[in-house]
C-alpha cells in the first residue's frame, strides 16, 4: 500500500516526458505526498509541515475526509460529527492545522459536495 504512491508519481513522470505542463507537476506533486503528515509521520519521505507541498496537503484533507464519510469492506462508514471530531483531534499531527480551519470554515459545502456524490452513487445502482 506503501508503494502506491511512489509507483503513481513514477508512471506520471512518464507523461511528463511528453506533456510538460503545471497541471501535471502539481499533479505529481499531489500524488506522490498526499500521505505525508504534518508531523513527519507520514510516507514515502517522512517530511513534514511547509515542506510538504500544499496541494499534497489540501488532498490529504479532502482523502481522508472521503475515506471516512465513505463505508469499507473493512469498516462502516462514519458519521458527519464523528468525521469532523477525528479530522480536528489530527490536527498538528497529520493535518496542516491552517489547511484543516480553512476547510472547517467550508464545511457546509464539503457536506454537500459529499452528499450530492453519495446521493449519485445510490441512485446508479
Amino acid at each position: 500500500m506503501a508503494q502506491h504512491t511512489v509507483l503513481g508519481a513514477e508512471a506520471l513522470e512518464r507523461v511528463l516526458e511528453y506533456c510538460d505542463f503545471e497541471m501535471f507537476h502539481m499533479a505529481h506533486r499531489v500524488i506522490l505526498c498526499h500521505h505525508e503528515q504534518w508531523d513527519g509521520g507520514g510516507y514515502p519521505h517522512g517530511i513534514s509541515g511547509e515542506d510538504i507541498p500544499l496541494e499534497a496537503r489540501i488532498m490529504t484533507l479532502a482523502d481522508n475526509y472521503d475515506a471516512l464519510l465513505s463505508e469499507r469492506v473493512y469498516k462502516p462508514a462514519f458519521s458527519y460529527e464523528d468525521t469532523l471530531q477525528l479530522l480536528r483531534d489530527q490536527s498538528g499531527t497529520r493535518f496542516d492545522p491552517v489547511m484543516l480551519e480553512v476547510m472547517l470554515d467550508h464545511i457546509d459545502q464539503f457536506e454537500a459536495i459529499h452528499k450530492a456524490f453519495v446521493d449519485q452513487d445510490e441512485a446508479m445502482r
